[in-house]
């Protein structure tokens, strides 16, 4: 009965930190700024309209469904075993966290199947939003690109 609390209780605790992540990193801080501001002055569809904006949640929405699908129907043999939630639980963290360049960690990612390493190699090198102290190229070069 413990061990079946702590498994729970590290489950809460995980989906915290993301939300935590999610929530208090400079991309994000940004992005619910720009749409408080423009939504005190009835012009919050102008942000869901912005191209990086698009852009930004695209490459997220691509990049944590690659790492999913890789863990969840195992390609590779890699010495972890994941339950659906863990999957997209663990996907969507480092996803976020390394984007973000928060830095956090849930597992080890680098014995995961190759797709999974090189997605997040990839949201690595393509940071966050522009205004943003996280590292990277920065969607907007991106999508000016």
């Amino acid at each position: 009965m413990q061990h079946q609390t702590a498994i729970i209780y590290n489950n809460i605790i995980a989906w915290e930190t993301i939300i935590l992540i999610v929530h208090y990193k400079d991309s994000w801080r940004h992005m619910k700024i720009v749409i408080i501001g423009l939504g005190s002055i009835g012009r919050t569809n102008d942000v869901f309209r912005s191209e990086e904006f698009k852009s930004y949640f695209a490459i997220i929405a691509g990049a944590i469904a690659m790492v999913f699908i890789s863990l969840v129907w195992r390609f590779e043999a890699f010495p972890q075993v994941y339950t659906t939630e863990e999957a997209f639980r663990h996907s969507l963290f480092q996803v976020a966290s390394l984007m973000t360049t928060a830095g956090y960690t849930t597992t080890d990612y680098h014995v995961w199947p190759m797709l999974a390493t090189t997605s997040l190699i990839l949201v690595m090198y393509i940071g966050a939003m522009a205004g943003s102290t996280a590292g990277g190229i920065k969607v907007s070069r991106i999508v000016i690109a």
